[in-house]
């Protein structure tokens, strides 16, 4: 008798250690093989199912697509599958039907796990805040979050089958160019299968906005180690990218505002700096003078600047640029094409494609020099941070145009000397001379740290008491303070904090340097130099501005040239004083003389000169020593 063949045995074996499940069946779909894996799946307890009806071994199946799918198979002799949920075991199957010698043989395995799983990381990666795409090995997007779909501008339904290598993707480096293929990061991971993190560069969305991405690329490789999928992780980094592009933008702004000789060939330069960059299309800068234009075409910059030749944009009296002006701080439109100011150059500024624009007071203390305007292309610019530095540096452009004009005023050879009068009494010394019939001399005026007001007064007539009085029912005076009791001939001196404007400090803001200030009998008799190149027709409307009742009364030129002889103590320290000293260290110096701290008992203390400048006292001890220092080595060197 003939061995048996082991064959049918040794596959049955295998196929009850297999972890899927396995049914094979005949043409009425009669069961005629099934594996434990099976069984177990089904949670039957049958002990044959083999001779039973498919559908009497799974009857919850009839009438789906099981049913459907597996009919098919034997019908058309073709593979089948699906995916199926048994609500009697509560678990999830993927099932393969596959035709065999007029019957079909069933395979299927569990998922419920794997599905739990990948709900799981669906929900991450829909919940992340980062932007996920999943690319296959072809390089096209199969899925991408709905983070992803907000950074790149485009729904999932735009995005998925979308090659890397799409035309339609306008990304770009740092400087602006278009990045090629061949330098994406995504070719870069088909290529090497080696991860790609930090991956910066820009993107243009379909709407036109710009945006800062930063990626991270990585490969999925299977078993045979060829990639599967690529995962790209997507960060906006637009608003730390601007910022970084705006301090560089600056940068050389600073640096040429620290070795500048002329405001003029300075703002020029500083509008060519501003518009060779992304950040800014327009720069322009007007000077602020009391009834004159801002505008100046000789300090104009950027590729869309002929706007400016093409149209009167509203920049004095209305508009953003009189908001810089009247608020000192900057003014921002978001969308100057809907900004009803800007309705008559609507067509102008569209066909320059201009989104937002932000105008930058150019200042220094309490005066303002001018406005510093940059129009843009990038919608809903100039936020918090961007207002920031430029607010910072309109205050450096504004202490540089002081240095520049202080210099000129110091070196200059001819000058222009004005005579004003005036009885307005907004100015408190003008009321205080009128109503307590005294005379007033305003010995210096010094600018504090919190930008008020310190003026060391002279009375004759009254007592320093009296004008205190009066003083303290005035609303911009902060405070006030005896120096010197009146001694015989010498008048009393009080020092006054306020910070409201003066006569003086309104002249000396603008450049002029005033060798008068003293009031008398209600009026005030005001003498200023200016250099003889200034406009005086504005410094008078600048000051009429703010003291109506105040007329010039005196104009002569005077001639100021050097006669090439030696120098003396006098000329050095003038000169030393003006060039050589720091702001701070002339207020803290003007404000020690006049006070008396250098006299003999002192009249007034490191803390009281501290107190009225708004310093602290180690403040100005150590601006004191400073100051004293740099003189007397200018007298040692040039005596």
């Amino acid at each position: 008798m003939a061995d048996e063949d082991p064959r049918p045995a040794e596959a049955a074996q295998i196929l009850g250690s297999v972890s899927d499940g396995i049914i094979a069946l005949d043409g009425d779909l009669t069961c005629r093989y099934i594996n434990a894996r099976a069984r177990h799946l089904l949670e039957t307890d049958a002990e044959s199912l083999v001779g039973r009806h498919i559908w009497d071994i799974v009857p919850e199946g009839t009438g789906t697509v099981a049913q459907e799918s597996i009919e098919r198979a034997l019908a058309a002799g073709c593979q089948e599958s699906f995916e199926r949920y048994n609500a009697r075991t509560e678990r999830w199957f993927e099932v393969r039907v596959y035709p065999r010698n007029g019957g079909v043989t069933i395979v299927f395995a569990d998922t419920t796990d794997a599905r739990a799983a990948q709900r799981k990381l669906d929900r991450i990666v829909t919940t992340t805040p980062v932007g996920i795409a999943i690319l296959d090995a072809g390089g096209a997007i199969t899925r991408a979050n709905a983070r992803a779909e907000e950074l790149l501008g485009l729904e999932e339904s735009e995005i998925a089958g979308r090659a890397y290598t799409h035309p339609e993707w306008k990304i770009w480096d740092e400087a602006g160019d278009p990045i090629p293929a061949a330098d994406h990061p995504v070719s870069h991971v088909l290529d090497t299968a080696a991860t790609v993190q930090g991956f910066t560069h820009g993107i243009t969305l379909p709407d036109g906005a710009e945006r800062w991405l930063s990626s991270n690329v990585t490969p999925v490789v299977g078993e045979d180690d060829s990639i599967e999928q690529v995962v790209v992780a997507l960060e906006d980094i637009t608003e730390l990218k601007d910022l970084e592009q705006l301090i560089e933008t600056f940068q050389p702004v600073n640096e040429l505002l620290s070795e500048a000789t002329s405001r003029r060939e300075a703002e020029i330069e500083i509008c060519n700096l501003l518009t060779d960059t992304r950040a800014y299309d327009i720069a322009w800068i007007g000077e602020h003078t009391g009834g004159t234009t801002l505008r100046d075409a000789s300090r104009q910059s950027g590729v869309a600047s002929t706007l400016l030749e093409e149209t009167a944009l509203p920049l004095t009296d209305v508009g953003p640029a009189r908001e810089a002006i009247t608020t000192k701080t900057v003014a921002v439109v978001d969308d100057v094409a809907a900004d009803p100011r800007f309705r008559p150059f609507h067509e102008a500024i569209l066909s320059h494609d201009l989104r937002a624009m932000a105008a930058v007071p150019i200042a220094r203390a309490d005066h303002v020099y001018g406005v510093l305007e940059l129009y843009t292309k990038r919608p809903s610019a100039f936020d918090r941070r961007e207002r920031t530095l430029l607010r910072t540096l309109g205050k450096q452009i504004g202490t540089i145009v002081h240095a520049i004009e202080t210099e000129q005023q110091v070196h200059t050879s001819a000058a222009v000397e004005l005579t004003f009068t005036s009885t307005d009494t907004r100015s408190f010394l003008v009321a205080a001379s009128d109503e307590l019939d005294c005379a007033l001399d305003v010995q210096d005026t010094i600018q504090t740290a919190e930008e008020g007001l310190v003026r060391y007064v002279a009375v004759e007539g009254a007592s320093v008491a009296a004008v205190e009085a009066l003083a303290a029912t005035r609303e911009q005076v902060v405070d006030t303070r005896p120096v010197r009791e009146p001694d015989g001939e010498t008048p009393g001196v009080v020092e006054v904090v306020s910070t409201g404007a003066s006569l003086a400090q309104t002249l000396v803001t603008r450049g002029a340097v005033v060798t008068t200030d003293s009031v008398a009998g209600g009026e005030a008799t005001v003498v200023c130099e200016i250099p003889a190149s200034r406009d005086v027709g504005s410094l008078v409307a600048a000051l009429t501005e703010s003291f109506p009742a105040t007329e010039l009364t005196a104009k002569r030129t005077l001639d100021r040239a050097q006669d090439g002889s030696e120098p003396t103590a006098e000329t050095v320290l003038t000169d030393a004083f003006e060039a050589d000293l720091s702001d701070r260290q002339r207020q803290v110096l003007r404000a020690a003389i006049h006070g008396g701290y250098f006299e003999s008992p002192r009249r007034s203390s490191a803390s009281e000169i501290a107190d009225a400048l708004s310093l602290t006292q180690s403040t100005v001890s150590y601006h004191l020593r400073e100051a004293q220092r740099t003189l007397f080595e200018q007298v040692q060197d040039r005596l």
